[in-house]
């Protein structure tokens, strides 16, 4: 049976894509300039890989991935509090991560969370159970970032950035680990309508 490594995710839309562009050019020539290390230890993210995760499931059956879709496409529909605005303000770090803070409508992707996780539970399935923690990540280090770190590298080189968008669908994806990176292919979105 074919196994897939799977998650739910609130997609980063196409105008934040670009300015996370902008971002990381600007970085990688103020690094440049500065003879920064930082320059080779940060890996950004790609573009069209940008979101936020709500619930990382792992590796399950093909099979368990559409049942948990349609579980969970059941689920959401009946939910009726419809779309809603996410803000993303500022920079920080944890382990190895450079994200930009999730600053409003974290209590709604909350309630995503539980939704999917009471599917998932019912449905037998296995997954993370950390608390949900809403960030995108922009960047991941080749070694332990500190604050003090990702303060002095925002800095240097990034201006306080807002983002406000309207959440409107979820996606259920598969992640294929490869050796450029991470490719996410949609199993299935969710519209919160």
């Amino acid at each position: 049976m074919k196994q897939v490594r799977a998650f739910l995710a609130l997609d980063a839309p196409a105008e934040l894509r670009a300015k996370v562009g902008w971002i990381r050019d600007r970085y990688l020539n103020w690094s440049r300039e500065q003879g920064r290390e930082e320059n080779r230890s940060l890996r950004w993210s790609a573009g069209r890989n940008l979101h936020l995760t709500v619930q990382f499931i792992g590796d399950v059956g093909w099979t368990e991935a559409v049942r948990i879709a349609l579980d969970y496409s059941k689920r959401i529909s009946r939910r009726k509090s419809g779309p809603f605005n996410v803000v993303y303000k500022g920079f920080d770090c944890f382990d190895r991560v450079l994200f930009m803070k999730l600053y409003e409508g974290e209590e709604q992707l909350q309630r995503l969370q539980d939704e999917f996780r009471r599917t998932l539970s019912t449905g037998g399935v296995a997954y993370d159970s950390k608390s949900f923690k809403g960030h995108l990540t922009l960047a991941r280090s080749r070694r332990s970032l500190r604050r003090g770190d990702t303060r002095k590298i925002v800095r240097g080189f990034l201006p306080e950035l807002s983002f406000s968008s309207r959440a409107e669908k979820l996606t259920l994806y598969e992640s294929r680990l490869g050796p450029k990176g991470p490719t996410y292919l949609p199993i299935k979105e969710f519209y919160l309508d």
